[in-house]
């Protein structure tokens, strides 16, 4: 994903709010940012993460739908910036002014001390806000106060190395699932965090191609299973039979767009998972026609508009979740799941 523009146009909106008050949902906003996917994410204990972005085109837009959405959240500062792997600068304006960041987070490339090669905007950002420069690995856990965990499981090029407590099945969907062709560029590289609050967990592999979903959900599943698939639209690339049919989320949140969307493979996979309750999009699919597309009431943004919706995620302690879709102001309610247990291992 390409991840600068939609992010200084954030920094450069007036953010409200001096409250840290503790609350005790994690609320996950999902923003279709020029055929990517970005997240604002907001922690129990009020710590703002933001995944990725954007750079041209819808990417501006989406921008100032995140401002919007992050005054409406009263959000005063990013505490961590997630950038999943490395990206091109793009044609963002220089002259800003920014929120301040506290932390910029990222893989070691090849096991170099820099996070991302010194772009323009990871310059400006440091300078201006004095945010610090973290480098991940697979197993490490994004230093984010109170129970929500978020473990990194893939970072440049390199997986988690053994299976969390919520995995160590052998995977019997890995022998009809076929390796694609190599993917040497950088979203095999890509940084993927696996999120743990309670009883609810969410994925979210970012860019990671299908070859590299395979090394880490065979022969034996690291992961477990989820509530929640963010799905990348990258066609033919992403989504797995192995990932999504042993993962078995109740619902998947794909990053459309009208021009490159999921392909007709991916959907198709989704759409035989018999555990999905709900395939919420972005954005309607232009690509494998209307049948590759789920019910128009769980899009935020379909192909006649011009975008400014967004999808909203609000998960409990105990498991259960509802999302919210802007547009039409649709919210869909799942319970606690039955079969889940608490998982409460150390993370830090």
């Amino acid at each position: 994903m390409r991840v600068v523009s939609i992010l200084l146009l954030l920094f450069a909106t007036p953010l409200l709010g001096k409250s840290r008050s503790k609350h005790r949902d994690l609320v996950m906003y999902f923003v279709e940012a020029d055929g990517s996917q970005t997240a604002l994410v907001v922690t129990p204990e009020n710590e703002t993460i933001l995944i990725d972005g954007s750079s041209g085109g819808r990417g501006f837009r989406a921008a100032g739908l995140i401002a919007a959405i992050a005054k409406s959240a009263k959000v005063e500062k990013i505490d961590y910036l997630v950038l999943t792997h490395e990206g091109d600068a793009g044609d963002a304006p220089q002259s800003i002014a920014m929120l301040p960041v506290g932390a910029i987070v990222g893989p070691a490339r090849n096991g170099k001390t820099a996070v991302l090669r010194q772009t323009n905007f990871l310059r400006q950002v440091s300078t201006s806000s004095g945010a610090q420069r973290l480098t991940v690995k697979p197993g490490d856990h994004l230093p984010i106060a109170g129970d929500v965990d978020a473990v990194v499981v893939s970072a440049d090029g390199n997986l988690l190395p053994r299976p969390l407590p919520t995995g160590g099945n052998v995977n019997t969907f890995c022998r009809a699932t076929p390796d694609r062709q190599t993917d040497s560029s950088e979203q095999a590289r890509a940084l993927g965090t696996y999120w743990h609050y309670g009883r609810f967990r969410l994925m979210n592999l970012g860019d990671l191609t299908w070859n590299k979903e395979e090394e880490l959900m065979c022969p034996v599943n690291r992961l477990g299973k989820v509530d929640v698939l963010a799905v990348s639209p990258e066609p033919s690339q992403r989504s797995s039979a192995a990932l999504v049919h042993d993962m078995t989320p109740r619902i998947a949140i794909l990053g459309d767009d009208a021009h490159n969307g999921s392909s007709p493979s991916t959907y198709d996979i989704l759409e035989t998972e018999g555990s999905l309750k709900t395939i919420w999009q972005l954005r309607s699919s232009g690509v494998g026609g209307r049948d590759h597309n789920t019910p128009d009431s769980y899009i935020a943004n379909l192909d006649n508009e011009h975008g400014g919706y967004y999808l909203k995620l609000t998960a409990h302690e105990n498991g259960a979740f509802e999302v919210y879709n802007s547009r039409n102001k649709l919210t869909r309610k799942y319970e606690a799941p039955y079969g889940f247990g608490s998982y409460k291992w150390e993370t830090r």
